[in-house]
Order: structure tokens, then sequence, then C-alpha cells
């Protein structure tokens, strides 16, 4: 205020001064205009005053919302980042303002470039943009987009929203980035194992419901191209006769199952080496793979990928699987074309047991309905005793059985053991367990054979001694019989007139060693003399220096109730024609033998075949075990004669009792045409038979003569049952 003061006095009422001058001497009041002057002071003083107070309270008030902004900052990048989405801001022209640093790490730090070069790596705004929808149309936009990075394939989902000013004009875009490869990958791996999991479904169901192989095959590639979507798949199965492989299956763009696929030999194009080496070939880029030999095709065809499967049943391939897609395998897809495969393979497993036990039941069948033995099959107790109380109500007759008794099968059950008529039956029994897989005995089979008219002829056969001593001495070869000492004790009338032995009619010591080699001993090494030590028959050939001829010489052992050998049989045929043409065709042979070291190799490789054929068909044993036992005890346990004959009338298979009766042994038999056992009599009657057994399947009571090895002739009477294919041609005859 004094400085205020002292310039009033200096300015304005100092004497020379100018205000002086104007101001006092109009008015002369100096009080007051001191106090108009200090009241302006006052004022001016209060209004800066109030001008400072305000100034800071802004600048206060200012540092408070400044700090609030910086809070709210932190706190919405924090949101941003809690969230886990990619935040980028682009303006209209695309431009990238802004990134936070969850999108930095997805794609980078792009800040300042255009988002469509800094993503897409184009020139121009991508198609389908959100943020250019944004601008268009103002509103929210969603989308997914994928990309290839360093890490493999991503995707995400995009939210694109309008940034807008006070004005409400759009002046920017918002992008919200989220990656969703997880849920991505996560979807199609569950999708791909329903469709997987509907797939070894669907092969389950093909493989209980399919009723024949064919049709269970079928279904199976029908679900592998439905499920799997691929362009075909294709279901081989082997072959072991031919050693190739069958086409049974074929769906999607190929369904037929003929042409050049139709039969694959083992080892030849990828899918015959499948088959031979055990192993799957899988491959998900086929143009170039050398397994793929039709390259042209595969690309015609826009194929990419091949799976091919062996399908094996203990180490045994049974077939393949192989299939063709325009998109590739999965780790996923290949596992479980694993375990499929081997679904199918034990289903084409079973379908052949269930076939070969079909197969063998229905044998059975027809040999027990058609047998003229009389059979029975009686249910056991539990405990493996027999069921006296309900025996008959439960038993298993068959016609010839019904035939003996002259019942009916109801009126049998109600009765005793007896003929109807009262008469005598004389039967020839022979009782059998039967054991299930167990290895316990559930039934037992009676086979009963009406010896009546046997024993009625027992007499009469008596009488025909006289006549079966005259057909051993009307046979053509040396036959004679031999005691342990060597000594000729009986000999048929050729022996007697080739050896000389009607001279020394009455003498003894007649030594078979003197009359057949000329000799004091037996020759060393001599078969006859090794058959009296094994007990074993033996066939051999010898030139005899003796008789200046090839002999081919069978030997029978002879033995008594205790088994012990007394001797042997003798029988000598003269072969040396035969021996001059052997020799004749062993000249051939040798121009031959070339030809013959060609297909050493072939035979090598076809004994291979027969291993593996022997191995699988070791896998069913158990499965027709049970129907094999009871049809091989019947066979031969049956006391008449049983063979089975193919369709070119050569016995393939026979019982004991007809070796017994013929006197070979089964090898002798087996291998030989029918012929060679019946007399010159019954085989003019051999092709009328067949013809009549083509029409009919059935012979009955048919009378034929058979001779034995010893060169006797008997009667018999046949049944023959023939056994057709689908075409009705006669593959078997069984003949009793």
């Amino acid at each position: 205020m004094w400085v205020l003061d002292a310039f009033i006095d200096s300015y304005i009422f100092h004497e020379t001064s100018f205000l002086n001058s104007i101001i006092l001497d109009v008015s002369g009041h100096e009080i007051y205009f001191r106090l108009f002057i200090w009241i302006g002071f006052i004022i001016f003083a209060v209004i800066i005053s109030r001008f400072i107070r305000g100034h800071k309270k802004i600048a206060h008030e200012l540092h408070i919302a400044l700090a609030a902004v910086e809070e709210e900052k932190a706190r919405s990048e924090g949101i941003i980042a809690a969230i886990g989405y990619g935040i980028s801001i682009q303006d209209r022209d695309f431009r990238v303002l802004y990134q936070n640093d969850m999108h930095k790490k997805m794609i980078g730090d792009h800040t300042g470039e255009y988002c469509y070069q800094a993503y897409e790596k184009r020139d121009s705004i991508c198609n389908g943009c959100p943020v250019a929808k944004v601008f268009e149309k103002g509103k929210v936009y969603k989308t997914n987009r994928s990309a290839e990075t360093e890490h493999g394939q991503m995707h995400v989902e995009i939210t694109a929203s309008p940034l807008r000013d006070a004005t409400g004009s759009i002046v920017a875009g918002i992008e919200a980035v989220r990656d969703i490869t997880t849920r991505v990958d996560t979807q199609v791996m569950l999708a791909e194992q329903a469709n997987l999991a509907m797939l070894t479904a669907s092969v389950g169901i093909a493989l209980t419901e399919g009723k024949s192989l064919r049709e269970m095959l079928q279904r199976c590639s029908d679900a592998f191209v439905r499920h799997l979507d691929i362009a075909f798949c294709r279901i081989w199965t082997v072959n072991r006769d031919e050693n190739i492989l069958e086409l049974q299956a074929s769906s999607g763009t190929y369904t037929h199952i003929d042409g050049e696929h139709s039969c694959i030999p083992v080892g030849r194009y990828k899918i015959g080496r499948i088959a031979e080496h055990k192993d799957p070939h899988i491959s998900n880029n086929i143009i170039g793979d050398p397994e793929v030999h039709d390259q042209e095709w595969a690309q015609r065809e826009g194929l990419t990928a091949f799976a091919g499967h062996p399908l094996i049943v203990s180490n045994t391939v049974v077939g393949v699987v192989a299939m063709f897609s325009s998109s590739p395998f999965s780790d996923l897809t290949v596992k479980t074309l694993d375990a499929v495969s081997d679904e199918i393979a034990l289903g084409i497993d079973r379908k052949h047991a269930d076939e070969a036990l079909r197969h063998s039941e229905e044998k059975f069948r027809t040999f027990f309905e058609f047998s003229p033995v009389g059979i029975i099959i009686m249910p056991l107790n539990p405990d493996g005793s027999p069921n006296l109380h309900t025996a008959f109500s439960s038993t298993t007759f068959n016609t010839s059985f019904l035939n003996c008794f002259g019942y009916s099968e109801d009126e049998l059950r109600e009765k005793t053991v007896a003929k109807k008529d009262g008469t005598i039956l004389w039967g020839h029994l022979n009782v059998t367990l039967l054991k299930n897989s167990k290895d316990v005995a559930t039934h037992t089979m009676t086979t009963l054979v009406d010896i009546t008219d046997r024993k009625m002829m027992e007499s009469l056969l008596l009488q025909s001694k006289q006549d079966w001593e005259e057909t051993f001495n009307t046979i053509q070869q040396m036959i004679t019989i031999h005691d342990r000492e060597f000594n000729i004790i009986r000999a048929n009338r050729a022996a007697e007139e080739h050896l000389d032995l009607l001279s020394q009619r009455g003498s003894n010591g007649k030594k078979c060693y003197t009359y057949y080699h000329g000799k004091d001993a037996p020759p060393s090494a001599c078969p006859s003399c090794n058959c009296l030590k094994t007990g074993e028959p033996a066939n051999f050939e010898v030139f005899e220096p003796h008789f200046n001829k090839y002999l081919e010489i069978s030997v029978i052992p002879r033995f008594d109730k205790q088994n012990a050998i007394t001797g042997l049989i003798h029988i000598t045929r003269d072969i040396t024609n035969r021996k001059e043409a052997e020799e004749e065709l062993r000249k051939h042979r040798e121009r031959l033998s070339d030809l013959v070291q060609e297909r050493t190799s072939a035979l090598t490789a076809s004994n291979r075949l027969l291993s593996l054929e022997i191995s699988e068909r070791k896998q069913v044993e158990m499965a027709l075990r049970l129907s094999e036992s009871k049809y091989r005890d019947l066979y031969n346990n049956a006391p008449d004669l049983y063979y089975t004959l193919n369709k070119d009338k050569i016995i393939i298979d026979c019982n004991d009792t007809e070796t017994r009766m013929l006197g070979y042994e089964k090898d002798e038999i087996i291998g030989r045409p029918l012929a060679d056992f019946l007399s010159d009599e019954s085989k003019k009657y051999l092709e009328d038979d067949f013809l009549k057994l083509k029409e009919e399947r059935v012979l009955k009571n048919r009378e034929r003569y058979f001779i034995r090895k010893n060169g006797s002739v008997f009667p018999a009477m046949i049944n023959v049952f023939a056994e057709v294919d689908g075409g009705g041609e006669i593959v078997k005859q069984n003949v009793n």
C-alpha cells in the first residue's frame, strides 16, 4: 500500500506533475481521489486473488482427471489382456493404428502398416473383410479365418466393431481376434472319432448279420466308404488251392467285382505283395509311389492316399482290404483300420469254419440216414452214466435200425428191444462214447449190424472152402506160405510148377531160399527175412539170377492168436516185360530231366503253400473235432467195407474194415481205381452204375464181386450215395 501511496504523491499530487495540474486544479479534493485509487486497487487485488485460486483448483482437478485416465487405461489394458483376445484398430484407410500385446504375439507388430499387406500379403482389401463391412454397414461382424504359420495352421475367430467419434461418425474399426485352433482341431478330432466309432459298429454289425461271406464283406466295404469318406474300398480273400486273392466286395467309385483285379496272384501288384509279406502299406502321397503302378489313373481320379492292410488270423493271411482316398489318412484312422482289419479277418475265418462245420455235419447226417448199418445215439447223464428211465424217449434212430426191428420210431420208443415179428435177430453191436469239446462223454453211439443172414450163411461158407482153394490154385502168380524157419508149407499150383515142388511133395525141408534163389542159406538183406523181424508187410522188386527174370514180390506176415509172427505169405509175379518197358521209359525220362528241374522250384513253392494250408486247417480243428470224431469212429469201426470215390471213380478214402477184408494196407488202396478191385464180370456194370447214380443219387443192394490181394474173389452187396456240387455234378461217391 505504501508503494501505491508514494506513487500517488510523486505523480499525482506533486506540484509540478502533469496529473496534479490537470486533476487537482479541477476539484482540489485530494482525499477523495486517494480513496478512489485505493478502492480500485483493492478490487483489482481481490479479482487477481480469485483468478489465481480458480487456476490452482482447475490445475488440481486436471491432475486428478489425468490420474484417473491413466488408471482407467491401465485397467482397460489389463481387462483386454485378461480376455486373451488380440485387439487391433485400423483407420478408414485400413492402416493399423494399434495392436495389443496378444495381437502382436499372434501375427507380429505391424503398427502403421496396411492390414491387408501385413496380415494376408495382398495389395488390396481382402475378400469378405469384416472391418470393410463395419465401415459399410456400421454394425458388428464376426467371421472365422485360417492361415498357415511357422507353427502350423492357425484358426481364428474375428469380431469387428465400429469406433465412432463424438458426432457418431465411424473413424476406425476394432478387430478382436481369438485363437480357436485348439477348438477347431478338437472338433475335427471328435468328428473323426465319431465316424471311426460308427465304422467299428457298422463293421461289427456286418460281421454278425452277414449271412454269406460275400454279403458280410460287401457290408464292411460299404461301411468304410460311408464313414471314412473315401473314393472306393475293396476286400479280397485268399484261395489257398490256387494261391490267389479273389475279390469279394467293392464299394464307392467302383462297385464291380469282375475285371482285371478280380483275381490277383499272391505276390503280384501291391495287393498281392501285402498278402505275401503280411505288412500293411499306407501312403498319403501316392503320386510317385512305386507301389502304385498306374500313376496316370491316380492323377486322373484325383487320388492322393492309399491304405492296404492284410487280414491275418494266427499269422495266416486270409485276405486283404485296400482303399483309395482323395485326402490323407490320419494316424487315428490308420490305427482304427488296423483294429477293424483284425475283426474282419476273424469274421472271414469264422465263415470258413462255419462252412467246414456245416459240410461235416451234412456229411455225417447223410451217412447216418442212409447207412445200411443200424445206428442209435443215446444221451448220458451229466456224470457219464446211462439214463435208463428216459433213454429211448430221447434217443435218435436211423432208418436202418428201425428196419432191423420192423417198428416205426414212435413205436420203438415204447417197446423193449425185440423184433416185431418175434423172430431172433443176430446182431453185431459196436458202442462208442461221443465227447464234447471239453472231453466229457455226452452220448453213446451204438451201431447194429444185422448178421442173421450171415449166421445162416456160415454153413454155406464152410462148403465154399473147396471153391476158395480152387481159386487159390488158379491164380497165375506164385504164392507160397512159409514158416519162421523158411520152410514152404503151402503153395498154389503156379508155384508148384515154377519151383518144381511136385517132385519134392513127399520130402521135408523145402527151404524157400533153395527154390527161389538156388542157395543153401537166406541171402543177405532179404526183405522177406526182414518182414519176419518187423512184422510189417513188404513189397519189392528184384532181379533174380536163379530165374534170370525180374520179379515183384509181396510179403505179408502171418500172426497167431497171441499176435506172434508164425510165418509169412510170399506172392511173386514175373515183371520182366514191364521192366523192359520201363527201360524204354527211362530213356525218355532222361530227355525230360531238364523239364523236371524247371518244375522243381514250382514244387518247392507248392510245398510251402501246402505247409501254410496245413497250418490254416489246424485253426478249425477244434470246431470240427466233435463232428469229425463221430463220423470217423462210425466209419472206421463199421463191420462192413466203406470207401469214397471221386468223380473219376478213384478211391480217395476207405475204412479199416476194407483194408482187412481186401488184404491191403490203406495206402495200397487209396489212389487206385475201383476197377482194380473188381472182378471182370463186375467191371462191366461200373459205367452203368455211374450213369444210374447221376440220375438217382443213390444205388442200393447191388451185388458185385471183389478180388482180395491174395487173388480170392468174394461177393458183396453194395450201396452207393452221391455227393453233388451246386451244379448237380457228382463230386464224390460214398460206398458201403
